[in-house]
Order: structure tokens, then C-alpha cells, then sequence
């Protein structure tokens, strides 16, 4: 889990590596299974930000969630990928040896370094006989405009 996956201006994301058991296998007494044996990474951008090993003999019940390491993280402006690749080296579930996830986060800027150079609308006269009346004699026409900004500093914007 990632937390929040977009805001507005630099700030931390929040980190979470949780295990679930989600069904009771048919030769697990008692509904409870030792967690597998997880070794891990979470990479920001295609770097190792956090490494985990988890095999301290912890149980889980059925339906149950273990959280397996969490952590915060600092992020700049820009879309962002962080990934989580985990490894089973335990015997459990031994075909399933390598699991990844990811998660995009996008960090809008503050503000925005933008300004308004033009605006220009085409077809700007009103035709009475063409427009759509609607009730206490409001009338409404087509229009097209465009807005034309300029980016005064020079800085990647997300629209």
C-alpha cells in the first residue's frame, strides 16, 4: 500500500508491506500458518529505497493481515514509481517464487508558473436565430475559445 498517490507539492508517501491469509489451506491445523519467508525490496524509480527480511517464525491467522515492514518517503514534483519485488524462500507455496507490485504517484507542484498571453474566441458574433432558448429568455450559442499561456519559468508542468 502507498499512501497518499497524489498531492499537491512535495511531500512524504507512506510505505506499507503487508502479508494476508486469506483462506485456510486443507492441512493447516487450526487455521494458523507461519508467515513465509519473505526477503524484499521497495524501489523508488528503479532504486532500492528499503530492504526487508521477515522470517522470525511470526503466525498469521485466517483471515488476518501481518504488516511486514512501513516506512515513509520523501518525494519531489513529477510522476513517480515505486515497486515492490519480494521473494518466498520458504518451502510454502514454493511455485511461487518472486511476486511484483507497483504503484504510480503523481506530486503536482504548489503552483504553477504560468501566464495568461492571449485568449481568442472564433465565431464571437451571437445569431439570434441559431441560438437554443432556454426558459426566462436565456440564450445560449456555441463558442470556442482558446487560451494561450506562456511558462515563465521554464519548469515541466502537469496539466
Amino acid at each position: 500500500e502507498v499512501t497518499p498517490t497524489e498531492m499537491v507539492g512535495e511531500g512524504k508517501v507512506h510505505v506499507k508491506v503487508i502479508a494476508s491469509y486469506c483462506k485456510a489451506l486443507p492441512d493447516v491445523a487450526g487455521g494458523e500458518i507461519y508467515l513465509l519467508e519473505l526477503d524484499g525490496s521497495v524501489y523508488l524509480d528503479r532504486k532500492e529505497i528499503n530492504h526487508f527480511e521477515y522470517s522470525n517464525g511470526k503466525t498469521i491467522s485466517v483471515g488476518k493481515t501481518e504488516v511486514v515492514t512501513e516506512f515513509d518517503w520523501p518525494l519531489d514534483v513529477g510522476l513517480h514509481n515505486i515497486t515492490l519485488k519480494v521473494k518466498n524462500g520458504s518451502g510454502l507455496l514454493g511455485y511461487i517464487k518472486t511476486k511484483t507490485d507497483s504503484v504510480i504517484v503523481k506530486i503536482l507542484p504548489l503552483e504553477y508558473p504560468l501566464k495568461l498571453t492571449e485568449i481568442s474566441c472564433d465565431n464571437l458574433n451571437f445569431n439570434f436565430e441559431t441560438m437554443d432558448m432556454y426558459s426566462q429568455e436565456y440564450y445560449a450559442s456555441s463558442l470556442k475559445c482558446a487560451l494561450t499561456f506562456r511558462n515563465v519559468d521554464n519548469t515541466q508542468i502537469y496539466i
